[in-house]
């Protein structure tokens, strides 16, 4: 990975972030727990032309921020006959073996502990199915090293938290860390096996393919908000309704009243701003490249 310092920032975020960041997170076989929330296509373009990616180091602060919580939190964690930190375990899918590196696990209580730094929205939205997703795969892992699991716990440290907000508004968090937590089930375990074992076998049969023969990754795993259709009146900023199809706001128009239909464009969010390898990716190259490229 080519790592840049466009903005000219000090020489030490610019030296810890070619540290820590410039070689690649996998090694050759192995996938971690982390890199299979993302799609095959996405993957595969990411270890194909890594030391051709450039990210600047102005786009890599929050991923420094959380590296640094990890730093301090494991120099003060001691490992016991009861806690185990930083622990990695590891398990076979064909020529493939799937990583994790657990921040913490308490033996006693059965309890896997992680820790995050994470914006407001992931509480307020709920939406915590990519941590669920890892967490899984962490029990799995466990499971197979002879390890049980009663409950997964994520320690989110808000990197915008508000007192203003939290003082005026009782649905937003009110402290500046929270906790997500769920138990494993006996189901979610068979499920989360079956769906690595799919996603390794996919992963190991496209390597061979071109750039625009990999698998597209799904919408789910690019983030994809769909187009939508809002039935709009004049002198009105708000929508009399929004729709999944362009039919369904004329039908809505036609019956209920309206000027006109406004066409909200959907995007990939995750290509669009996330993905570290889309000026490599088909897919980014038809829908997003700037038109000079």
């Amino acid at each position: 990975m080519v790592i840049t310092n466009k903005k000219g920032l000090p020489k030490a975020m610019e030296n810890a972030c070619i540290a820590l960041f410039s070689a690649k997170h996998n090694k050759p076989g192995t996938l971690s727990a982390t890199t299979l929330k993302s799609g095959v296509r996405e993957i595969i373009l990411t270890d194909r032309y890594w030391d051709n990616i450039e990210r600047d180091i102005s786009e890599m602060t929050p991923v420094l921020i959380g590296t640094a919580i990890h730093s301090v939190l494991e120099a003060h964690t001691d490992n016991t006959e009861d806690i185990m930190a930083e622990e990695q375990f590891t398990f076979t899918v064909g020529d493939i073996t799937v990583t994790g590196r657990l921040d913490g696990y308490d033996v006693k209580n059965k309890v896997i502990y992680d820790y995050k730094s994470a914006a407001v929205w992931k509480k307020i939205y709920n939406d915590f199915e990519d941590w669920k997703f890892q967490g899984l795969v962490y029990t799995l892992l466990l499971n197979k090293a002879g390890y049980e699991v009663n409950e997964c716990k994520f320690i989110m440290m808000f990197k915008d938290w508000s007192p203003t907000k939290a003082s005026t508004d009782t649905s937003y968090p009110q402290f500046p860390c929270d906790t997500y937590t769920f138990k494993p089930t006996l189901n979610d375990i068979a499920e989360i096996e079956e769906t690595i074992k799919t996603k390794v076998e996919e992963y190991t049969k496209s390597l061979p393919l071109p750039d625009k023969e990999l698998p597209l990754c799904t919408e789910k795993e690019r983030w994809t908000k769909p187009t939508t259709y809002a039935v709009m009146k004049k002198g009105r900023k708000t929508a009399l309704r929004v729709l999944e199809t362009k039919a369904d706001a004329e039908k809505y128009l036609s019956e209920n009243g309206g000027d006109y239909i406004e066409e909200r464009k959907g995007s990939d969010g995750k290509c669009e701003n996330y993905c570290i390898c889309n000026k490599f990716c088909p897919y980014w190259k038809e829908h997003y490249a700037p038109k000079s490229e």
